[in-house]
């Protein structure tokens, strides 16, 4: 029996309990669609606009919103409420799949500024034009050979230096004392990169930065902030931003990333800081390069950063 067949009073009936579904599904899109905005605004999640639509969708009472829609569309063609549910929860988890994936993306890109060194890919292959250092406690990374070591008894480049300013898996680590390890800078000397590399005593048990949470590391790092602020401000400079502090591993062993840029002479200067922590000691590679040298250095203190490894 088609449409037209049925009675009259069937049709009204069925138009009476349709007016009546109407208003709920259209004030839970309505709901919906306020709280979405009240939620992204609150949890300031909107940081850039080509997601700010998938993260309206993607957050809970916003998946309502088209639905919703879909909803009304469907029920008032088929007058078949159980398929619009269907079509509801089909759509939900959609939306639900594509704002999550949209947060994640947008929450990566917000996490690594634009002048923040990468040093979370595995390690590189070995390059011609770097040189195996070698540290204590099993440590090691890759220098530019061509590059200057900054020392008081030698003069020379990476490349032609002996064989012993390269192996400092010997050299002892008194306990109270901080031992400059290795200096060099970038040639030609108009240009500005520079490693240096130290080790102390540690401030930090290994296994409490294992196990210290997201909040524990956020806190560390505007600790860090105000610090670097003295620190600089000592040397009258000034850190211009302060990219964070997070937590990576060298291996099985926990280290702290600074990363920040700070004014200079000739320009800004992008300063990454590894401190390594090894038990009772930590090793600290400090990497700079000039900003305006980015396309040059940054590709070269990336590669030295992924090199770092311990044995």
């Amino acid at each position: 029996m088609g449409l037209f067949d049925q009675p009259i009073e069937q049709l009204e009936q069925e138009d009476a309990t349709d007016q009546k579904k109407w208003p709920v599904v259209f004030a839970c899109a309505v709901v919906g669609f306020v709280y979405s905005l009240w939620f992204v605004e609150r949890t300031g999640e909107a940081v850039d606009t080509g997601f700010w639509l998938a993260r309206v969708l993607g957050s809970t009472f916003g998946l309502l919103l088209i639905p919703g829609i879909v909803a009304l569309i469907a029920s008032a063609k088929t007058r078949k409420w159980h398929y619009a549910f269907a079509i509801v929860f089909g759509v939900l988890l959609l939306l639900g799949l594509l704002g999550k994936i949209a947060t994640g993306v947008s929450k990566q890109r917000q996490a690594s500024p634009q002048h923040a060194i990468s040093s979370a890919s595995p390690l590189p292959a070995q390059d011609s034009n770097f040189a195996k250092l070698k540290l204590p406690l099993g440590v090691s990374v890759e220098v530019p050979k061509n590059w200057r070591l900054l020392d008081g008894d030698i003069n020379a480049t990476i490349e032609t230096a002996a064989e012993a300013a390269l192996n400092l898996s010997g050299v002892d680590l008194p306990k109270g004392k901080k031992v400059n390890l290795f200096r060099a800078n970038s040639m030609p000397t108009t240009t500005y990169a520079a490693i240096a590399i130290n080790a102390t005593d540690s401030e930090l048990n290994p296994d409490e930065l294992k196990n210290a949470s997201e909040a524990e590391i956020r806190e560390l790092s505007s600790m860090m902030s105000e610090m670097m602020q003295k620190s600089l401000a000592a040397q009258n400079l000034k850190v211009i931003e302060f990219y964070g502090v997070r937590r990576e591993y060298v291996g099985k062993h926990p280290a702290l990333v600074t990363e920040y840029k700070r004014s200079g002479p000739q320009g800004p200067v992008i300063v990454q800081m590894t401190r390594l922590f090894l038990g009772q000691k930590e090793i600290s590679l400090n990497l700079s390069y000039r900003e305006s040298e980015a396309q040059l250095w940054k590709p070269i203190i990336q590669y030295i950063r992924k090199s770092l490894t311990v044995t």
